[in-house]
């Protein structure tokens, strides 16, 4: 009996050859190379918005608090170097490679009125216990983005104290305060960015309205001064809030 052609194409071979397999292995391939370092930019570019947001937030919350109280939010120990008596030095807080006393949790917890083990363990800073700092917390407790870490966390030595304000990659925010009263920051930006270092008027550093004066930035994805620890800003992936050429 002959098998009727319906039969017969039912019975044929199905699937992909060997060759087929390897071809669409091979498409896949490149289009995932294609598409990996463009969703990285993506989510770069995103976390940069979220790093400019965070910084102009933080400046607004340091004007409320100097509208009410009249001085920036600094520490007992910040002030005293900041007296003209004292040698009137500008401030930092958040350098990750500073002493104990330029902690992120220190202005953070003054600008969320709640006192620590610290320097404010009796609310001295912001005695009327005002919330200027609303932000979120960081969703994961061990690997902190974006938020207030919720515990202390040490990662290649650096400790980032419970209470800090990190970025989108995980790094403290860096804030300046013009506790001098000088009238820009070029010296104390220079402590951190050679392009500072010899002040001229291509890189003069003014600090916003009288008489507030702070600038903030974002170490960027490499996390560190410049690029890779080069202190250059110029080029580098820092993220800053004035203007540098």
């Amino acid at each position: 009996m002959c098998s009727s052609p319906l039969t017969s194409a039912s019975k044929s071979p199905a699937g992909f050859t060997l060759l087929e397999l390897l071809v669409v292995i091979a498409i896949i391939g490149v289009l995932a190379a294609i598409i990996a370092p463009v969703y990285s930019g993506v989510q770069n570019r995103a976390r940069t918005v979220q790093a400019v947001s965070d910084m102009r937030n933080i400046k607004a919350a340091v004007a409320s608090y100097y509208t009410d109280y009249g001085k920036y939010p600094t520490t007992s120990g910040q002030d005293y170097y900041g007296q003209g008596a004292n040698g009137g030095y500008d401030t930092v807080f958040g350098d990750p490679n500073a002493s104990a006393n330029y902690r992120s949790s220190d202005l953070f917890n003054i600008l969320r009125g709640l006192p620590d083990d610290h320097y404010g363990t009796g609310n001295q800073s912001n005695p009327n216990q005002t919330v200027y700092w609303g932000g979120q917390f960081a969703k994961s407790a061990t690997q902190p983005r974006s938020g207030i870490t919720t515990q202390d966390v040490t990662d290649g030595g650096l400790t980032i104290h419970k209470g800090s304000l990190v970025d989108p990659w995980g790094n403290q925010y860096v804030v300046w305060f013009n506790v001098s009263k000088s009238g820009d920051l070029t010296t104390a930006l220079g402590w951190f960015y050679q392009d500072y270092q010899n002040a001229t008027p291509q890189n003069h550093v003014t600090c916003g309205l009288p008489p507030l004066g702070v600038e903030c930035a974002s170490l960027g994805p490499d996390g560190d001064w410049g690029t890779k620890g080069n202190l250059v800003l110029k080029g580098s992936d820092d993220i800053v809030t004035w203007s540098h050429q």
